[in-house]
């Protein structure tokens, strides 16, 4: 008997801690990067909660490594830092090639700053830093970005140039096997959504290639601050949609080196 009710009294500690414990649940079966996606709401119990996270998401790939973790900060610490989430990237190495970081409607006010991007190398170090200012949100004279297709056996990789403040609503392309860069002209952007906290809101741009025959496709980049959340291509004679994730590995100062693959 006695042993009876020592079990049952650790089974209901187990379920007590269990109770107070992280809350875990998968928000997407199937991410950008063929894995799954973990979002976990932290208890106020927890160290990391201490620290000032109150949620993570984890990012998998197909192989369950994890190239993508966001942490969300408590109120209490986006007073005290003025950042209201930040993003780790990560190589399949496990190592953080990438973090961004972004601001409180506060911080902002304050620095004029939205977000910031910070890049390290193999061991750990930084070694560049571009700030995102309000007004410019993905117009930064030097702003491009490497991408690569998913979902097909042969990946496709392109460099997509955002072009000076002058001008923002041009810009060009260019692929690895192209024979030369594509113009694009944004033809209409939006506000999807504003981030509760005071992050950077999240905007959807189109982007449509000038060609002299009208054949050219659209792009669709849905962006937060210095962050891209998705990217599309479709194609404009059957309307197929290709899908694509932003390639640290091709990432050099001056543009995409694909030639490091």
């Amino acid at each position: 008997m006695r042993k009876t009710i020592c079990a049952l009294v650790i089974v209901l500690m187990c379920m007590s801690s269990f109770a107070l414990a992280d809350t875990i649940k998968v928000i997407n079966q199937r991410n950008e990067y063929g894995g799954t996606t973990n979002e976990i709401t932290l208890s106020p119990t927890e160290r990391s909660y201490e620290d000032g996270v109150e949620t993570s998401r984890f990012h998998y790939d197909s192989n369950g490594k994890i190239l993508k973790k966001e942490d969300f900060y408590t109120d209490q610490k986006q007073r005290e830092t003025g950042v209201a989430n930040i993003i780790n990237y990560y190589d399949n190495n496990g190592k953080m090639v990438k973090k961004e970081e972004f601001y409180t409607d506060q911080k902002q006010q304050k620095d004029r700053i939205e977000a910031s991007r910070f890049y390290y190398d193999g061991t750990g170090k930084m070694v560049k830093r571009e700030d995102f200012y309000p007004e410019q949100r993905q117009r930064d004279v030097n702003d491009f970005r490497c991408l690569k297709s998913i979902g097909g056996k042969t990946p496709v990789r392109l460099q997509f140039v955002f072009t000076a403040e002058d001008k923002p609503d041009v810009g060009y392309v260019i692929y690895q096997k192209g024979n030369r860069p594509i113009a694009v002209k944004m033809i209409k952007e939006r506000e999807v959504r504003r981030v509760k906290g005071g992050g950077p809101s999240e905007y959807e741009a189109q982007w449509e290639e000038i060609t002299s025959d009208g054949t050219g496709g659209k792009y669709i980049v849905v962006s937060q601050g210095a962050r891209i959340n998705e990217f599309r291509y479709i194609r404009k004679k059957d309307g197929k949609q290709f899908k694509f994730e932003e390639d640290l590995e091709a990432w050099a100062e001056k543009g995409c080196e694909w030639n490091k693959k």
